[in-house]
C-alpha cells in the first residue's frame, strides 16, 4: 500500500462580482481569489485492487461520505479504470457551508495527491480540467495563491500573493444557500453587464467587494453585526466570503489577529485566526 498526506487549503474572495446567467445556467462570475493557511487533512491510501473508492470523514458530521462529496468524486474520476482501490479519509478543519472553499479544496488535494501516485500521471492542463469539471472553485485550489477567477470562476489569471496579511474568520451557527443567493441576487437585477470590475488595487483593503452582501445582510442581520464588530475591533478591512456565510477580517500581524478573536469572542459562532498563503496543495509522503 502507498500513503499520501496533503493539506487542503481554505480560500477567501477578496471580491466578488456577479454576471448575468449563460447559456450553461450559470452566472457569470468575476472574483479574485486568496489562499488560507487554514487547512483540512487529506489522507490517501493506494492499494491494487478493483477501482473501488471509499471516504471516512472525521472532525464534521455534516460532511457526506458517499458520491455526493466532491473528494470521493475527484478520486473516482482520477482512479478511472486503474486496478487500485483508494481510501480517502479527511480531517475537517475548514467549516463548511461557509464561503471558505473547504469541499473545493478536498477536491483538489485528491486530484493531485492520487495522480501523483498512479503509475500514469495526467499533466498539469489536463488536471485543471479534470478540476472544472468537480466545481468552479476546484482549480483555483488547486493553483493557489491569490488570483483573478471570471466565466464560472475557472478561468484563472495569477495575480501576486499580498504578503503579511492575517485573517479573522466568524462562521457564524447557520449556513447559507448558494442557490437561494443567486435567485435572491437576479431578483434585484444587479448585473454586470459585462464589466471586468474585480481589477486589484495596491492596497488589499480597496478591493474588498461582495456583490452578495446586500442581497444576504437585509436577510441575515447577524452578519452585518459581525462585520462592524470585526471593523471596530480594529480589522482595517472585513467582508463577505463568497455567498457565506462566513465574514473575515483582516489584519496586519498575528498578535492583532488574536486581539481581536478575543474581543469579539462572544460573537455565536466559531472564531478562526489564520494567515495568507501563497500556494494551493501541499503534501507529505508517509511511505
Amino acid at each position: 500500500m502507498s500513503s499520501l498526506k496533503l493539506a487542503a487549503h481554505a480560500k477567501v474572495n477578496l471580491c466578488l462580482c456577479l454576471g448575468t446567467r449563460q447559456a450553461d445556467g450559470f452566472h457569470a462570475i468575476d472574483t479574485i481569489f486568496h489562499s488560507l493557511a487554514l487547512h483540512d487533512d487529506v489522507r490517501l491510501d493506494v492499494q491494487p485492487g478493483s477501482g473501488r473508492v471509499t471516504l471516512e470523514v472525521e472532525g464534521d458530521p455534516t460532511v457526506p461520505e458517499d458520491d455526493t462529496n466532491l473528494a470521493w468524486r475527484a478520486a473516482h474520476m482520477v482512479l478511472g479504470p486503474a486496478p487500485f482501490d483508494v481510501h480517502v479519509r479527511l480531517l475537517k478543519r475548514i467549516p463548511s457551508g461557509a464561503g471558505l472553499g473547504g469541499g473545493s479544496a478536498d477536491a483538489a488535494a485528491v486530484l493531485v495527491g492520487l495522480n501523483s501516485m498512479l503509475p500514469e500521471p495526467i499533466f498539469d492542463d489536463a488536471l485543471l480540467e479534470l478540476a472544472a469539471h468537480l466545481g468552479s472553485d476546484v482549480p483555483f485550489a488547486v493553483r493557489g495563491g491569490t488570483a483573478r477567477g471570471r466565466g464560472r470562476g475557472q478561468l484563472l489569471t495569477t495575480l501576486p500573493t499580498p504578503s503579511g496579511w492575517h485573517f479573522v474568520l466568524v462562521k457564524p451557527p447557520f449556513s447559507i444557500a448558494t442557490a437561494w443567493c443567486y435567485g435572491e441576487w437576479s431578483k434585484e437585477a444587479r448585473l454586470l453587464d459585462g464589466r471586468a470590475v474585480c481589477v486589484p488595487a495596491g492596497d488589499v483593503r480597496a478591493t474588498l467587494h461582495n456583490d452578495f452582501e446586500p442581497v444576504v445582510f437585509p436577510q441575515y442581520p447577524a452578519l452585518a453585526t459581525i462585520k462592524q464588530r470585526l471593523l471596530a475591533a480594529g480589522c482595517l478591512g472585513a467582508l463577505m466570503t463568497g455567498s457565506g456565510s462566513c465574514v473575515y477580517g483582516m489584519v496586519p500581524t498575528a498578535d492583532e489577529a488574536e486581539r481581536v478573536a478575543k474581543a469579539i469572542a462572544d460573537v455565536p459562532g466559531l472564531v478562526l485566526t489564520t494567515a495568507s498563503r501563497d500556494q494551493g496543495v501541499g503534501q507529505v509522503v508517509l511511505r
